[in-house]
């Protein structure tokens, strides 16, 4: 049995003698992870991963994210990493398949799964394959991973939970005993299906394939990389490291779709912002542009290979639309934020004027009660002109600033 799993589709053409190495990397991405997989060591459901595995796995992504931006984004913790644990799929796959899961944390809150499904070396298998990793078919193995996830103890009834706010597959493949070209003049249009998901059997035009093939951002040779809206897609030929060379552009797609699920999440939190405290407004503003540091700092000044990459993943995944919708909601925060700091110091104003007027106006009814008032024994009565004084300025100030207003 090849593939991810069971199959009613034979299999039967040409492409099988490609014998391919294959690694299959599902990212989840949620805005609000609520219940979703609690922090805890195993959660229930899952078993238990092998320790040296799962912890080498995240020193590689880490020592390559440390290349990738650097040493002060290291430091400053803004994506954290764990291991989650391994999620047994017999009841769904035969081989030796396995699901270790691991979680990407973003300081927003935003977080993001990933299911990393080592298949073993098989026939290149792409009609298969889409079946498998396509969310939206009926009892696929990427939605029926995502139903495991979502089944948490404070989770949604029954497990069911909504879709995620973005799930990218990244198939990582390993071709030894071929070159590139011979590849792409046999599988150009399978490869191209593949990174679409596409499982209809309509051929794209010839024209299609040439251009989607033309966006490989790869910057090595022998090397494939390719980046569509549902899916992304490393092939490398020749006795290539599976998991290593990919890790660069698994870093770039963790962090668009963390960036996508943060601004999904600012977004949210923006509608209806303006009946805030004034307070709380200027702390969303504070966090809306920490959580933008992404969009342009890490992922604007990574190295040329992650550049490409991150200006394609933007557009197709509708990060930069998200982005502008985000930053005109900011706005209107803003605006919200100048107008009630404006209602405030006219506030102050008008108090302060009310009071030096009134208390101005004391003093000069005092001054005049001491005309009339010579005797120590009326200092009760000038008190009283300058109380009556003060109070009756104080009144006519507020009527007048209450007439204006309401013109």
């Amino acid at each position: 049995m090849t593939g991810l799993g069971k199959t009613t589709v034979a299999q039967t053409t040409s492409t099988e003698r490609f014998s391919v190495q294959a690694t299959f990397v599902l990212l989840y991405a949620a805005a609000d992870p609520g219940g979703l997989i609690a922090d805890t060591l195993v959660p229930p459901g899952l078993e238990t991963s092998e320790p040296d595995l799962a912890v080498e796995r995240i020193v590689r992504i880490q020592e390559t994210e440390r290349r990738m931006l650097g040493d002060r984004y290291r430091r400053a913790q803004r994506v954290s990493r764990r291991v989650v644990g391994r999620l047994p799929l017999g009841d769904v796959i035969e081989g030796e398949l396995v699901a270790d899961v691991y979680r990407v944390t973003h300081i927003s809150g935003a977080a993001a799964w990933e299911v990393w499904l080592t298949a073993p070396t098989q026939p290149l298998s792409v009609s298969e394959w889409i079946a498998r990793l396509s969310f939206t078919t009926e009892g696929s193995l990427a939605a029926r991973i995502w139903l495991a996830l979502a089944a948490a103890p404070d989770g949604p009834e029954g497990g069911q939970s909504e879709a995620p706010e973005l799930y990218l597959p990244f198939s990582i493949l390993r071709v030894p005993d071929h070159d590139l070209a011979t590849i792409l003049a046999q599988m150009g249009t399978d490869l191209v299906r593949l990174v679409h998901l596409d499982g209809s059997r309509e051929p794209f035009k010839p024209s299609f394939v040439a251009h989607e093939l033309a966006q490989d951002f790869c910057l090595r040779e022998g090397g494939l990389s390719l980046l569509s809206p549902r899916s992304a897609l490393d092939l490398h030929c020749g006795p290539t490291a599976l998991e290593q060379a990919a890790l660069p552009l698994l870093i770039t797609l963790e962090l668009l779709a963390l960036e996508r699920a943060a601004l999904r999440r600012f977004h949210e939190r923006l509608v209806g912002e303006r009946t805030k405290r004034l307070d709380e407004l200027l702390q969303l503003k504070r966090d809306v542009a920490d959580g933008l540091e992404e969009y342009y700092g890490a992922l604007a000044v990574g190295n040329v290979f992650s550049a490409q990459a991150t200006a394609l993943g933007q557009s197709l995944l509708g990060i930069d639309d998200l982005h502008r919708s985000v930053l005109g909601r900011l706005d209107t925060v803003t605006f919200g934020i100048t107008t009630r700091l404006e209602q405030r110091t006219n506030r102050v104003s008008l108090w302060l004027a009310i009071l030096f007027g009134a208390i101005g106006t004391g003093f000069l009814a005092e001054a005049i009660a001491t005309w009339y008032y010579h005797d120590a024994n009326a200092l009760g009565s000038v008190i009283a002109w300058a109380a009556a004084g003060t109070l009756a300025t104080a009144l006519v100030i507020s009527l007048l600033f209450r007439i204006m207003t309401r013109e």
